[in-house]
């Protein structure tokens, strides 16, 4: 092999490298973007804003006003509503599940919540495993975006529950309840969503 031969297949292998270093980052940069842009993408609109305004005027504690959204790919966006009606600040979670999946036959489909095919964010910042905690004081209300990103969804309607946890301070043993330790206490009545995908 000539010295020349040499030398331009050094050069090809040096700009192969800057290529993929390249196309590295560029990926990563999107991905960045695209994951930022769906985080920002989980905000109400104003006639949400104003649904759940209404309600929580007229004293319901906990209010999803839009219980059902259809999404071709991608996600839904859902308006939760909370208001304090203690004399004192409280602490509050909100802790989301996915219930099941209802296929057009007529069959339910328990895997999508046990193998993680969604992901659940809101504009709160997350505790862990789908719980968001936030304060409130004394006749406060909150306005909380969520949003149901299912992974490759398929046909069908998808159902989620969101509860409103807090401590009320009294002893209690209830195993059942779907809030948990820390906050026992279920606050209003449980809020079922759902996804539909056509």
């Amino acid at each position: 092999m000539s010295r020349k031969a040499f030398m331009i297949s050094i050069s090809f292998i040096v700009i192969l490298i800057l290529a993929l270093a390249v196309l590295s980052v560029g990926i990563s940069l999107s991905y960045r973007f695209l994951k930022k842009a769906e985080t920002m993408k989980a905000q109400l609109d104003a006639q949400t804003e104003a649904q759940i305004e209404s309600y929580l005027a007229a004293g319901e504690r906990v209010i999803i006003p839009i219980t059902k959204k259809t999404i071709e790919k991608g996600g839904a966006v859902f308006g939760l509503g909370v208001l304090n009606v203690y004399d004192n600040q409280q602490t509050f979670v909100v802790k989301a599940d996915c219930i099941t999946k209802y296929n057009a036959n007529g069959t339910t489909d328990s895997s999508v919540c046990i193998n993680d095919k969604y992901e659940i964010t809101t504009t709160l910042t997350e505790l862990n495993d789908n719980k968001w905690q936030f304060d409130l004081g004394p006749n406060q209300d909150k306005k909380i975006a969520i949003l149901i990103n299912l992974q490759k969804p398929t046909t069908g309607l998808y159902s989620f529950v969101i509860n409103i946890c807090y401590d009320d301070g009294n002893p209690h043993n209830n195993p059942s309840s779907p809030c948990y330790q820390s906050y026992p206490d279920n606050y209003g009545d449980p809020q079922v969503i759902y996804v539909e995908v056509p």
